[in-house]
């Protein structure tokens, strides 16, 4: 069967390394010098685009042909965007057009990928965002791009993390700016009201990370947006880990604007990262092949094997006085639909259901009167054959 390709970390005591990329100095791993995000520069990072426009979903580069994206980021036909597809298959819209913008670190720029193929986890629930991950499988590249990342695969090792969030020059959409980056430690991802105000999150505090974090939104300087991707570090080393998912906001006092900028109305918000590790063997599946992934190689390692992984989907799937936003930030949609993904029915469906029901039951008497009349003449008729 198949099994992930490891490289062993590097300065941090660890076992040898097996599979591709294995020892120090794999590429795609990073080390730090002083505890400071200013080591990720060499990290290659990755920002989707959807029809030439930047969004604010971040890639989890995997090497130049597959990364992880966010699945609430991509386009779905309006029809089955809730979840309620027959079969409950959702159907992505065709017309999107999907690039990849690669950085060489954080500011320099690397490459564009194409996109051949998008496939969301199969377990993806949009009224939740449970298993909300899609594999991304990029266009054929020259061997001159080709490049390695790793996918930090066990959460227990991580001393601290790193939140980024990355942006092109919005002008030209062609060059990289400065990121903004912050620095936790791995504990305080999960602490907080952060269960409190959402259901998810609640039931898979070991799929998800949660942050009160928030960054700058470069479209809107009075807004702030949470970080796009997360980094685990172990030791000496650096690894994705995490993508962002949604966020829960506290409905505010004044809800003048409950859905045109609700990141600007300064409620109380959570935002919630998707913790990659245990996606990884979906993937592989997808792949027909390796995945790299980065652990030290402990004795108590372990690893999710099952490629068709769920986190558990909460009953309700909503919080009392909390909105669920997630996917692109900088085009916002509605709040992920409650309760069990049901749509509700617009008034003119309501009257035609009415309508339909009135000619129903109209049908129905008439058919009782036919049959009311027919037998009243049939005993008439009885009757003056038997006294005739």
């Amino acid at each position: 069967g198949l099994s992930t390709a490891v490289a062993s970390a590097v300065g941090g005591g660890a076992g040898a390394g097996a599979g591709a990329g294995a020892g120090a100095g794999a590429a795609g791993l990073f080390q730090r010098s002083a505890n400071s995000t200013s080591d990720l520069d060499g990290f290659k990072g990755a920002l989707l685009l959807k029809n030439g426009r930047q969004t604010s979903c971040e890639v989890a580069l995997m090497d130049n042909s597959y990364g992880f994206v966010a699945a609430n980021c991509l386009d779905y036909q309006p029809s089955t965007s809730n979840g309620t597809a027959l079969g409950g298959q959702l159907q992505l819209n065709q017309t999107t057009a999907y690039t990849v913008m690669v950085s060489q670190g954080f500011v320099g720029a690397f490459a564009t990928l194409g996109v051949s193929k998008v496939t969301p986890n199969a377990q993806y629930d949009p009224a939740s965002f449970a298993n909300n991950v899609a594999l991304v499988e990029f266009s054929a590249t020259s061997s001159a791009d080709s490049f390695v990342n790793y996918i930090a695969s066990w959460r227990p090792e991580w001393s601290s993390l790193y939140f980024v969030r990355r942006t092109l020059d919005t002008a030209t959409n062609a060059s990289w700016t400065q990121p903004a980056t912050a620095s936790s430690a791995a504990d305080a991802a999960s602490g907080g009201g952060c269960a409190a105000a959402n259901a998810l999150f609640a039931l898979n505090t070991q799929d998800l990370l949660c942050s009160t974090a928030m960054v700058a939104n470069v479209f809107n300087a009075s807004c702030a947006i949470p970080f796009g991707s997360v980094y685990g570090v172990v030791g000496a080393n650096t690894a994705v880990a995490a993508l962002y998912s949604h966020s829960a906001l506290a409905a505010a006092a004044d809800d003048s604007q409950p859905q045109a900028e609700p990141f600007c109305r300064g409620a109380a918000t959570y935002n919630y990262y998707i913790v990659l590790q245990h996606y990884v063997h979906w993937a592989m599946e997808l792949m027909g092949r390796k995945a790299p992934v980065f652990h030290s190689h402990l004795a108590e390692y372990s690893e999710v094997l099952d490629p068709r992984y769920s986190m558990a989907v909460p009953s309700p799937r909503s919080v009392a006085g909390y909105a669920v936003y997630g996917g692109d930030l900088y085009n916002l949609q509605p709040p992920a639909a409650p309760e069990e993904g049901k749509r509700k029915l617009s008034a003119g469906a309501v009257a035609g259901i009415v309508l339909a029901l009135l000619a129903l039951l109209a049908l129905l008497a008439g058919l009782f009167l036919w049959r009311r009349m027919r037998k009243l003449k049939s005993n008439r008729v009885r009757r003056w054959w038997f006294f005739g």
